[in-house]
């Protein structure tokens, strides 16, 4: 069974894919990590030589062709690997997608402290950071809640989440 993880950036996706895959035996995988390794290339500087549209094609080739080669699998999306194309389509038609769902509070403090590895923040005003980090939030908060389950991050737990995983084997 493939299991997709979604959400906001900073909402823990990779992380929770490294535990999940520990607790539940599914291989895991980091699409941002992927692209990164296949194209040997940061996804700061694609976006800075090659563009955000470059970025988002390669994106979709390569979440189909990592879905495609592993039928069990637990995969870390980028933050707007659902917000494009026919992403968010693809993956529930290919298996289960959570929305790991953080309030935009948390994210922000998050995000704050790493504004400067996120290229869609770094060039982000310090001034206007809030005000057009919750305008990307809202915009990509409805596609996020199209995933299969929403899931409530702040009270999870690794064992709650593990076993709601294997309830989908």
């Amino acid at each position: 069974m493939r299991f997709f993880l979604t959400g906001f950036m900073g909402c823990g996706k990779s992380f929770w894919a490294k535990k999940l895959s520990k607790a539940t035996g599914i291989p895991s995988f980091d699409l941002d990590a992927w692209i990164e390794s296949q194209e040997q290339c940061s996804i700061a500087n694609l976006f800075a030589e090659k563009g955000e549209a470059y970025f988002r094609q390669i994106e979709k080739d390569y979440l189909h062709s990592l879905t495609i080669q592993n039928p069990n699998m637990l995969l870390a999306c980028g933050g707007g690997t659902p917000c494009f194309a026919d992403n968010m389509e693809w993956m529930k038609t290919m298996g289960t997608v959570f929305y790991l769902q953080v309030p935009f509070s948390i994210l922000e403090e998050r995000l704050l402290l790493k504004k400067e590895t996120r290229p869609l923040l770094k060039t982000i005003a310090p001034d206007h950071f809030t005000q057009e980090l919750k305008s990307l939030f809202v915009s990509r908060e409805a596609i996020y809640k199209q995933a299969t389950e929403i899931i409530d991050m702040e009270c999870m737990d690794e064992i709650t989440f593990a076993n709601k995983i294997k309830s989908y084997v």
